[in-house]
């Protein structure tokens, strides 16, 4: 005999109801067997659903509040930071407010509706016995609980930090445990850090385009910059503000593959070359004793080494080239006839 195929829809005074399959008011579902394409622990969505609201009936007695499905006598009820709470009343002993850990019922966030939805915002919606609260649990929460009118009667909230999985777009997100990145990261905007940032990565730097940090604009550093390694640029300059300290706690040293050029105002003053120096010695002294420029100047030195003939004078405390002398004696023999 060919199997009798019924084709009217499920029906259910809850829900589908059918042989082998029933839900009843409390949305227990029974069924003889169940199977599918896909494993059920692969179709669950484990996920934070942190755009549902989450309600609580709380009901009260002469112990205290009683949360459905949480338990009785001011239990410690769970709340999640950034979520939305809807406490059910039906309170005959107590009136029902959330309080901050100073004691002050809470203000930001906190709607109270009654039977008859009269809306009741901030302060105002607490101390209430009947309609809901909605509450969303601030980001920063802690030490927060609720109480009765006095006080006296009161249980803690246990605050737990969000969860999120997958795709997701935050118009804010705090974050107060450790994170951790394992792909790229874009930052499309000001990044503003207020603690040290720690770079693990110990790739040395080549180039401009290598290295642990790499940056394509300038960098503006307001303190001092330590430096393990050597300092390597194209250039050194300073801002014209104070005056540049080049300093060393041991010996100073200049390298260069040509030569050290000396530039004051955009002129070339001199060089320091394998084969010497070119540097002018102008308005000097040696032994405190000042250079001439056209002429010997007076002064005394311990001991002198000249590589041109020398001429001593009747003072023997001076002394002068041979060239010096001969060039005044035919200036003077020119003026006087001699």
């Amino acid at each position: 005999m060919a199997e009798i195929i019924t084709k009217n829809p499920f029906f259910s005074k809850y829900g589908f109801n059918a042989p082998g399959f029933s839900v009843d008011a409390e949305g227990n579902v029974t069924v003889k067997s169940l199977s599918s394409d896909t494993l059920i622990t692969d179709i669950v969505d484990n996920s934070n659903d942190t755009s549902t609201i989450v309600q609580y009936n709380v009901t009260d007695d002469v112990a205290g509040f009683n949360f459905e499905g949480v338990g009785n006598s001011n239990p410690d009820v769970p709340i999640t930071k950034g979520r939305t709470y809807r406490f059910n009343l039906d309170l005959s002993v107590y009136t029902f407010s959330i309080r901050n850990s100073n004691g002050s019922d809470v203000s930001t966030g906190i709607v109270h509706v009654s039977s008859d939805n009269v809306t009741t915002s901030g302060v105002g919606a607490n101390d209430k016995s009947s309609g809901y609260v909605q509450w969303t649990v601030p980001i920063n929460a802690a030490g927060l609980y609720y109480a009765n009118v006095t006080g006296i009667i009161r249980g803690d909230f246990d605050i737990s930090e969000p969860t999120s999985t997958g795709i997701g777009s935050f118009v804010s997100l705090l974050v107060t445990g450790a994170s951790e990145l394992r792909d790229n990261v874009d930052i499309n905007s000001t990044l503003n850090v207020t603690g040290a940032v720690n770079f693990d990565n110990t790739t040395n730097s080549t180039s401009p385009s290598t290295g642990s940090l790499i940056v394509d604009g300038g960098i503006g550093v307001a303190k001092d910059v330590w430096i393990g390694g050597d300092l390597v640029a194209k250039s050194f300059k300073v801002d014209g503000v104070g005056v540049p300290t080049l300093e060393s706690q041991s010996n100073l040293e200049f390298s260069a593959g040509n030569a050290v050029v000396i530039t004051i105002n955009d002129v070339e003053r001199g060089r320091i070359t394998a084969s010497g120096i070119n540097i002018p010695v102008i308005n000097t002294t040696i032994e405190n004793t000042p250079i001439g420029l056209d002429k010997p100047k007076e002064g005394k030195f311990t001991s002198v080494s000249s590589t041109t003939q020398t001429a001593s004078t009747d003072d023997e405390s001076t002394l002068t080239t041979k060239k010096y002398v001969d060039n005044g004696d035919i200036a003077y023999s020119i003026a006087f006839g001699a």
